[in-house]
């Protein structure tokens, strides 16, 4: 019996659409062990809008990954990007190279749709290496945050600490979806908060939030808004089932102390779990993304001045990739063509990845340089110097 490809719900023809879905639901919880609540809510708000690629055993659900839509900002311009979760195999079909055939048939498609990249949180970095994704960002730890602040409330509370007058100034609410003006001020709050702070970041919309407040309820948790006075100065977004883990945080830095300590509050007479506190040496949270078609990315870079690279590069997934490239940058974008000229840089598309979001470590840019003209190296690298990558993101969605 052969393994069958399919890459939505509705190519399937050898089940009904609803027991598809069915075989969905159940290999989602037997491979991430998520309460009902959540598993409802990603069926609820997420699979009508997204895509998922099926692999059949005869009847049988083998694997599946899921192609979630995000509009991104990157440097004031929106751009279409797929967030991959839901990479699972039943555990009888495991090792037989069935990962590999979805996120091949992935990126195959989105390297169609000219999707510039593709980005995914990884249960282990180890497992995305060898498909070339690399860590772009890693998330804040909040909940340190929330843990000082439960220190400071046990110090005033026993007089061990003043509690600053301002603090009062401060109050918290929680968030509900049919409020709509108050998220109507959240998403243009947020919008220019990220704006002017990271460079790649989660576009935020009225539908983002209303979704994310039933996720956050989904998992005993909720949206807080943070004022000071009748300003909005922040935003915390957490889940509480065994115990409080915040999953985003955006404000103010100035009064982020004060703000952490008002949250403790509110969530202290909200609920009687503690907060979460990670295992020294566990993985942290984090990013990976993995260019998908090249000359999209290239069109979206700027640089300082206009500068020429040839680049020879290397994608042994998506083959309209590799070649020898003569890149050109300016102020206004980028753009890309063949050439035959001699490389200043011979690289894969991991390390590219690494260099455009500015990860690339210095001693291993160094490495591969050494096969450049030495009297070149100098040029290269100053060209380098004047790309603007992208430096700072902000992407913490768990789906």
């Amino acid at each position: 019996m052969d393994y069958q490809l399919f890459s939505s719900i509705g190519e399937v023809t050898i089940k009904d659409e609803e027991l598809v879905k069915q075989d969905i639901y159940n290999l989602w919880q037997e491979c991430f062990g998520d309460s009902d609540m959540y598993t409802d809510f990603y069926f609820k708000w997420k699979i009508k809008e997204n895509q998922v690629f099926l692999i059949y055993y005869g009847l049988e659900l083998a694997a599946m990954l899921h192609l979630n839509p995000y509009i991104l900002v990157a440097r004031d311009s929106d751009l279409a990007a797929n967030y991959i979760v839901g990479v699972a195999t039943k555990e009888n079909h495991r090792r037989k190279g069935l990962m590999s055939k979805l996120l091949f048939a992935a990126l195959g498609q989105m390297n169609n749709e000219k999707m510039p990249f593709t980005y995914l949180m990884p249960a282990k970095e180890s497992i995305y290496l060898p498909f070339d994704f690399r860590i772009v960002y890693e998330q804040t730890y909040w909940n340190n945050k929330l843990i000082q602040a439960k220190v400071r409330e046990d110090e005033i509370r026993t007089g061990k600490r003043l509690v600053a007058a301002s603090t009062s100034d401060i109050r918290v609410i929680a968030l509900e979806e049919d409020d709509k003006e108050k998220i109507e001020d959240l998403v243009s709050f947020t919008n220019k908060f990220l704006a002017s702070e990271y460079d790649v970041f989660v576009k935020r919309s009225p539908y983002y939030y209303k979704r994310l407040i039933n996720e956050m309820k989904s998992s005993a948790g909720g949206l807080l808004l943070c004022y000071e006075d009748n300003d909005l100065i922040g935003y915390l977004a957490y889940m509480a089932e065994e115990a409080v883990y915040i999953t985003e945080f955006i404000g103010l830095d100035q009064r982020e102390e004060e703000v952490f300590l008002q949250v403790w509050y509110y969530l202290a007479s909200v609920t009687d779990l503690g907060i979460y506190r990670r295992r020294e040496g566990s993985q942290v949270p984090a990013i990976m993304t993995r260019i998908v078609n090249l000359e999209e990315f290239v069109r979206r870079l700027t640089s300082k001045e206009s500068l020429n690279l040839i680049l020879e590069v290397d994608d042994p997934i998506i083959k309209e990739n590799t070649g020898r490239f003569l890149i050109s940058i300016n102020e206004f974008g980028g753009s890309i063509k063949t050439t035959s000229k001699e490389p200043d840089l011979v690289i894969d598309i991991g390390d590219l990845t690494d260099l455009f979001f500015n990860r690339l470590e210095e001693d291993k840019l160094d490495r591969l340089l050494s096969a450049s003209d030495k009297s070149k190296i100098s040029d290269i690298k100053s060209k380098l110097d004047q790309i603007s990558f992208y430096d700072s993101l902000f992407i913490n969605d768990v789906v």
